[in-house]
């Protein structure tokens, strides 16, 4: 979750234990779902911080591989490395 001012800014979701890909790897998988920043807020990073963090939180599980969801916004998470 990020905030700003006491408000919420933006969401994602971080499932280390299971993916519905997980068929598709060889290797131990986690999800990050869908990462939603309010309109007003965007272009400031925070998706960008958020999808970090989410695969940050994989990385510490000692995961092989994050399945990243969906986006509509095409190369957006090429952005997250």
């Amino acid at each position: 979750m990020a905030s700003q001012h006491g408000k919420v800014v933006g969401v994602t979701m971080v499932e280390p234990s299971a993916c519905v890909g997980d068929s598709l790897f060889a290797g131990t998988v986690g999800t990050i779902g869908s990462v939603g920043v309010a309109a007003f807020a965007r272009s400031q990073g925070i998706g960008l911080a958020l999808a970090a963090r989410a695969t940050g939180i994989l990385n510490e599980q000692n995961l092989d591989f994050a399945y990243l969801s969906w986006t509509s916004l095409a190369g957006w998470y090429v952005q997250v490395g």
